[in-house]
């Protein structure tokens, strides 16, 4: 357990301060931001130990610690350091604009309402954590995700099947759960005078720059241009499957080739990934090599592991801490490579003395994870000695990325139905449905598995971790995808650009940190258009050179 007399006796001199002299600023910064850095790595590295080790009651009570005890008075030393911060200061910046933004976040009658919040959300981490294979307990449900690329459709289904019944059979605790957990927050909206909860989430997510209709009115410009790419692609996808329509446990079953089959080892996916930074910048091999080094990486699946991926920030360490569980295939790369996305940025941003300089917002940590991906893709060589092998793997990337567009639309407005109490009149499974049927296209056929279509839901971890988190993933997505096409054209400047925007961390806004790395927020008709015609070109350019191999 860390020193929590230490955090207490700040708080207490700190309440005292009101502002500090200019030539005092510097060290008072540095001072309170190495300590902030320390309880921060501290909860960070018990939120990880549970989800490697949901079973652990160790862990389980080290956390409930963490929640009831050390997060509370994080929390307080954060709004004592940037309340004199702002008292002693003139300029106005993007850091101060957010600083303020989360001083007028806080009440002090929300502050149970905020750790019973951390509870239910550790409640929900729980629950999912401990579901298994039904048919064997000894097997995690991560474990059944390799089954799904499996070219025998009564595997796949099978392994659909086992994964859905896994979380209904829960489905009333996980109800219960978000249930209990919109009640809480829009009580935190309450008393904040916040017209609903989305404008309160908005708020805590930094969004000072787009709102709730910037977010629909993206939705449905990306919908209606990518949507004829996904229909050829799926349309492949029957014709390769020899089916009239597509089952939901056909998503991850390649048009283009078997290269899931590809056997990738816990050694080639760490061997293969330094390959592969090295060949994009050594600097992010030499970070990933270190990550190794300090046994910063939990990357196979086991009983009792969290589902999922992601990469956490160690600001005390100065390094991040990456958690996946790979199934042993080709898309173990992707995942991993993304991870190492937001580890890059983690680096870059650690640079900066503050600590709320080193806060990176979603919409620019997703482009920064999402960019390196496709930037990897001119490397793949060092993984596929064999050219057929490597245009069906893009031709594949591309087509997953444009495959997941619509579930993040999904999502998105699945929340903003959740926390508006005129939509929310329908059971969960009821309003996923309907945007299922909204986003999906007709190729889609649930006839065989109708009582598990809206059922979806259960799995998103953001709904309870993270709430309105999810617009980011395509908001970075199409940046990601035209940081790829000036890419290809100008490899040297782009990666330039993508570090310089990575470097800003939190000191610049949103739309500022995209237009460093040469993009933008929310590109025009126009750009999405050039998007498309440059993919459009791209596959057709990729199908071209493998029917000239074949």
């Amino acid at each position: 357990m860390i020193d929590y007399k230490e955090i207490k006796e700040t708080n207490q001199v700190l309440a005292t301060f009101h502002k500090i002299d200019s030539n005092q600023l510097d060290g008072f910064i540095s001072k309170h931001s190495i300590l902030i850095g320390r309880y921060d790595e501290y909860v960070t590295k018990s939120y990880i130990d549970v989800k490697r080790h949901s079973d652990c009651e160790e862990a389980n009570q080290r956390q409930h610690h963490v929640q009831t005890v050390i997060k509370p008075a994080l929390n307080e030393l954060k709004r004592h350091v940037s309340r004199i911060i702002l008292q002693s200061i003139k300029d106005e910046n993007h850091v101060t604009r957010l600083m303020r933004n989360r001083m007028n976040l806080y009440h002090e009658e929300n502050v149970d309402l905020l750790i019973e919040e951390d509870q239910l959300i550790q409640k929900y981490l729980q629950i999912i954590g401990q579901l298994t294979d039904p048919t064997d307990h000894s097997k995690s449900i991560a474990e059944l995700h390799g089954d799904l690329y499996d070219a025998d459709e009564s595997i796949r289904k099978q392994a659909f099947t086992l994964i859905y019944k896994a979380y209904v059979s829960t489905e009333g605790d996980i109800t219960e759960c978000l249930r209990s957990l919109i009640q809480n927050r829009e009580h935190q909206a309450q008393r904040l005078n916040a017209k609903s909860y989305r404008e309160l989430a908005f708020m805590k997510l930094g969004r000072l720059d787009y709102d709730a209709e910037d977010c629909i009115r993206f939705a449905n410009q990306v919908s209606k241009h990518f949507e004829p790419l996904r229909r050829s692609f799926q349309q492949l996808q029957t014709k390769e499957l020899k089916k009239s329509k597509l089952s939901p446990w056909d998503s991850f079953i390649s048009p283009f080739s078997n290269h899931h089959d590809l056997s990738v080892s816990l050694h080639d996916l760490i061997s293969g990934t330094e390959r592969i930074l090295n060949e994009v910048d050594p600097y992010f091999e030499k970070l990933f090599r270190d990550m190794c080094a300090k046994g910063h990486l939990d990357l196979t699946p086991r009983p009792n592991k969290a589902e999922g991926g992601f990469c956490e920030s160690l600001p005390n360490s100065k390094s991040s801490f990456i958690f996946m569980n790979r199934f042993g295939g080709f898309d173990d790369y992707i995942v991993l490579i993304h991870e190492m996305g937001h580890a890059i940025h983690h680096d870059f941003s650690q640079q900066h003395l503050f600590f709320e300089a080193q806060t990176i917002s979603f919409e620019v940590g997703e482009f920064a994870a999402m960019s390196l991906e496709l930037f990897s893709m001119n490397q793949w060589t060092k993984i596929f000695s064999d050219e057929r092998n490597l245009i069906q793997a893009k031709l594949e990337q591309f087509r997953l990325i444009i495959e997941f567009l619509p579930s993040v639309f999904i999502v998105d407005q699945f929340q903003h139905n959740l926390y508006d109490s005129e939509k929310n009149v329908d059971t969960f499974d009821e309003i996923f449905k309907r945007l299922v049927d909204q986003y999906e296209t007709d190729l889609i056929d649930w006839s065989d598995v109708s009582d598990l279509k809206g059922k979806e839901w259960l799995r998103v971890i953001h709904l309870f971790e993270t709430p309105f988190y999810y617009i980011e993933y395509a908001l970075a997505q199409i940046a990601a995808l035209r940081m790829y096409m000036q890419y290809r054209q100008h490899p040297v400047d782009t990666l330039n650009q993508y570090k310089n925007a990575l470097a800003l961390g939190g000191t610049a806004s949103i739309p500022d940190t995209y237009r460093v790395a040469g993009v933008s927020l929310f590109p025009s008709e126009e750009e999405l258009v050039e998007l498309t015609d440059f993919l459009n070109a791209e596959i057709e350019q990729l199908v071209k050179q493998l029917n000239e191999i074949d």
